[in-house]
Parts: structure tokens; C-alpha cells; sequence
């Protein structure tokens, strides 16, 4: 309709869900109707075939995060704490993601299973809603829970409007998505700017967000042992959290901020202009 119009096209490539062939069928047609074409992260140039050769009109950009809210003592964390009913004495793991498949959730409620082992003054934070097309998953997943005996020891908070509060409440944040799954995901870069550490699963351009061994660890997909054993390395070592802490922080500040994200969008945009007068 655009093209009919006379109306430039910037294109977004977001994740990495659709299949294989899919991509490889589609990848021509926005090729021939995008003049300008923006993807959420590098990585994804890599799996969406013929991305590469339309590297001149490619734009690479992050989502934004607003690090005028989130940022390191942006809230009384003993205070969000309290409210959710969290032991004094507990340290905090957490996840901000709806409760569907793509995002892991028997991952993190395996992983928590298995710090609990090693750990038992540990606090899992679920941040997120259930949707009515993944009911029967977010049942499942607290079954698997209660099968743990998990319980009492996870939070499912639902949805929350203040999401920059659950994050500082945590010591260490969860992203357990699966293969086929993320481009990058806002969470990361969220944590990041409040100070909190970050055990992401490489999939997509995550990876692209989360500096491994800086801001914290990226392990592999459906690994529960291996997320485990990274948020267990964190929870002993409060110096260490806190150092990935702060180079979180700056990350965010310098390649997440809404500014740099707007950058790019305009950059996308002049092009695609440019590219509309003159084919």
C-alpha cells in the first residue's frame, strides 16, 4: 500500500521466529519493497538469508531504554522488597517476561530448582502476564513449580506497570528465552541500567547486549544447569555482582539510550527518503 501511495518503506526485522523457510521466502519480497531496512541487532542479518547482500540500505539498532528511570537507586529496594513479601535475609533472582514458550519459563523454574540446592536463602521473582492463547502453558508452569517444591520460594507478580522497581529489587536477573525466539530483548538492557546483572541464554543478537564476563553471563539455551551454575558464581560473590553491576550501568548509558536509539531510526529514515526520490 505504501509503495502504491508513493510512500517510502523502512522495513524492521524484530526476531528470530519465524522458520527458516519462511525468512528465505519472504527475505526477496522486502528486499524489492523496504527502501531502508532496520534489524534488531547483528545477529539477525546473519539468520534471515540475503540480509547480508542488503547491507548498504541495513540499519542496526537496539530497543531503547529510558535511563533517566532506570537507574541504580532509583527506588528503595528494602521498601519493594517488603511490599512483595520477600524475607530480609533472602537474596533475589529474577525474570521480566509474559509467561509463554518463547521466553523459557521451565528453564527458570528449573535453574531455580537446582540454586535452591546450594542456596536456600534464595527468592525467585516472576514479572509478567499470562495471555489468554498461553493459558494452558502458564498452568503448566506452575505445576512444574509446586512438583519442585518451589511454591513458597517463587513470586509470581503478573503485570506491572513498574517494572524499573522489580528490577532493582533484584540481585540477579534471568532471561531464559529459547532458540528461534529474541532479536534482543529490552530486559537485558533494562537490568543493565538499574545495575543488576544479567544470565541471558545466547539466542538472537542477546549476546550483542549482555557483555559476557562484564555485564554478566551468557550460557547456553535450554540449560538450566548451566544458568544455575553462572547465577550461583553471582550470588556467592557480592563483589562481583556489584562490578558487573556498574559496567552494566555504563553499557546502557552509551549504546541503549533512547537518544542513540532515535539516531538510528532517523539515519533509517533519511535513507529511505533519499532512496524513494532517487532509485
Amino acid at each position: 500500500a505504501a509503495r502504491l501511495a508513493g510512500v517510502p518503506v523502512v522495513g524492521q526485522i524484530l526476531d528470530t521466529r519465524p522458520p527458516m523457510m519462511l525468512r528465505r521466502l519472504l527475505m526477496p519480497l522486502v528486499a524489492r519493497l523496504a527502501n531502508s531496512l532496520m534489524f534488531d541487532g547483528n545477529a539477525l542479518t546473519a539468520v534471515h538469508p540475503g540480509a547480508a547482500a542488503l547491507s548498504a540500505l541495513s540499519f542496526v539498532y537496539y530497543p531503547p531504554v529510558d535511563v533517566s528511570v532506570y537507574y541504580p537507586g532509583c527506588v528503595d529496594r528494602d521498601a519493594v522488597r517488603r511490599e512483595l513479601g520477600i524475607p530480609p535475609t533472602d537474596t533475589v533472582v529474577g525474570t521480566v517476561a509474559n509467561i509463554n514458550p518463547q521466553k523459557g519459563y521451565e528453564d527458570f523454574v528449573r535453574s531455580a530448582a537446582l540454586i535452591r540446592r546450594q542456596l536456600p536463602n534464595v527468592t525467585f521473582l516472576a514479572v509478567g502476564g499470562s495471555h489468554d492463547t498461553h493459558k494452558t502453558y502458564a498452568a503448566q508452569i506452575r505445576v512444574l513449580a509446586e512438583d519442585l517444591r518451589l511454591s513458597d520460594r517463587i513470586i509470581f507478580a503478573g503485570v506491572r506497570d513498574d517494572v524499573e522497581r522489580m528490577f532493582s529489587a533484584m540481585d540477579v536477573s534471568l532471561i531464559t528465552s529459547v532458540p528461534r525466539s529474541e532479536g534482543t530483548t529490552t530486559t537485558a538492557q533494562e537490568s543493565m541500567a538499574v545495575g543488576t546483572p544479567v544470565i541471558a541464554t545466547d539466542v538472537g543478537a542477546v549476546s550483542e547486549v549482555v557483555e559476557h564476563g562484564v555485564t554478566g553471563y551468557v550460557v547456553p539455551p535450554l540449560n538450566p544447569r548451566a544458568i544455575a551454575e553462572a547465577t550461583v558464581r553471582l550470588l556467592q560473590d557480592p563483589a562481583l555482582r556489584e562490578r558487573m553491576g556498574h559496567a552494566g550501568r555504563e553499557r546502557a548509558v552509551e549504546r541503549f539510550s533512547v537518544e542513540i536509539c532515535v539516531k538510528v531510526h532517523l539515519q533509517a529514515y533519511d535513507y529511505a527518503l533519499r532512496r524513494r526520490r532517487n532509485p
